[in-house]
């Protein structure tokens, strides 16, 4: 229940509100329902890097304001500018008989913590976005990337200090954080949430599909099992003609490499299309046509602290959806009522599911119905926004 009427200005900072990568959907599945509602604003400063296509450095989208600024690392100049011109963009928009809400995407660093302590110091709350678990991320990109996470987890210690409220998008986040906390502080699990607009009903005759065509989308990474989906395709393949797999997705050059070094190796690569990154629209028509989502992440620690946010949009087709039993999956999922779970990293599992949906087309057809509707009630875009208002209000 909300307890208070007062305006609210929320500036994000840690992720691009325009940008295309799960946590640029994340943010604005989140804010994009409470845009138009009266008393309450957002702007967003984005570093270091600003999303493909961006031609200008600051302006409007959806009425949220946004500013990009940048530095190079190896020019101290440009850092002290970096810093400078954030703690002004944060300054210049604080709003008066507003609210002022710093919302931080995932830990205070050595790249954010400048702003945030800025944005306490001129009495913004600061309100954290916790959805992965650092203290089990060994994968770096690079050794910046490295020191960064580094020093997310050496901050992290200390948050209680700088936090007033953080948001966990998993059980396990919001237990670590409630542990952390001792109480200075609320915590509100967040999940992940989904714009059901991009993903109207169609009624598909399943009788009518002579192909069925398994789908994933992500990153590639470690976490993800790629490899294990392509061997589980090949034992399908084997035995079932009609079936296809679409990848989509963009990440690290080392997983793109891997990926395809595997497809190269896997003797159905014919049946096996790898469409690269596609832009939202593209991305969400090839989502729908497909007729089963294979969500495929394996047994780490890291995988099951988080919460694969492709998982709401896959269950939102209406389609099946095969997903290994990790995390916060059964909390959620029935096996064979709404999804259908797999053990982690067994290619044998899998296969087997897929055969499944291959074979029984019009149970699967039962199971996507399910599975949309648990999307209704625990991931919709609309109720989740209300709920994380409702947590802007009692801070």
């Amino acid at each position: 229940m909300i307890v208070e009427n007062k305006k609210i200005h929320v500036l994000i900072i840690g992720v691009a509100y325009i940008g295309t990568m799960a946590s640029a959907m994340r943010i604005r599945n989140l804010i994009d329902p409470l845009i138009n509602k009266l008393g309450i604003k957002f702007s967003n400063l984005i570093f270091p890097s600003p999303p493909k296509k961006l031609n200008k450095y600051q302006g409007y989208k959806n009425k949220v304001l946004y500013q990009v600024i940048d530095y190079n690392i190896f020019n101290l100049l440009s850092i002290v500018s970096f810093f400078i011109q954030g703690c002004l963009f944060i300054h210049r928009n604080r709003k008066t008989k507003f609210k002022n809400i710093l919302y931080v995407y995932q830990y205070p660093n050595i790249e954010n913590i400048v702003f945030i302590l800025f944005a306490k110091l001129i009495k913004y709350k600061v309100v954290f976005d916790i959805v992965e678990d650092f203290n089990y991320v060994d994968d770096f990109k690079s050794l910046k990337g490295k020191f960064k996470t580094q020093s997310a987890l050496f901050f992290f210690k200390k948050i209680k200090r700088i936090a007033d409220g953080c948001c966990a998008i998993s059980y396990h986040v919001e237990s670590l954080l409630r542990k952390i906390s001792n109480n200075k502080f609320p915590v509100q699990l967040i999940p992940i949430s989904v714009n059901l607009s991009d993903f109207p009903k169609i009624k598909i005759d399943s009788k009518q599909c002579n192909t069925t065509t398994f789908f994933y989308g992500g990153s590639f990474g470690e976490n993800d099992g790629i490899e294990c989906l392509l061997n589980a395709f090949a034992i399908v393949a084997e035995t079932h003609k009609n079936v296809r797999l679409i990848l989509t997705g963009a990440g690290a050059d080392r997983h793109i490499n891997k990926l395809k070094e595997l497809l190269e190796k896997n003797q159905y690569k014919k049946k096996i299309s790898y469409l690269g990154y596609l832009p939202c629209k593209e991305y969400f028509q090839v989502l729908n046509e497909c007729n089963v989502m294979c969500m495929c992440r394996i047994n780490s620690p890291f995988a099951n602290a988080g919460f694969p946010f492709k998982l709401g949009e896959y269950l939102a087709t209406s389609k099946t959806v095969i997903a290994t039993n990790i995390g916060d999956v059964p909390k959620y999922l029935t096996h064979m009522k709404n999804s259908i779970l797999v053990e982690p990293e067994n290619e044998y599992s899998i296969a087997q599911a897929m055969i499944f949906c291959v074979q029984n087309p019009e149970e699967c057809e039962k199971i996507g119905t399910n599975g949309r509707k648990v999307v209704e009630e625990s991931f919709d875009s609309i109720r989740i926004s209300e709920k994380l208002l409702e947590f802007f209000q009692i801070l």
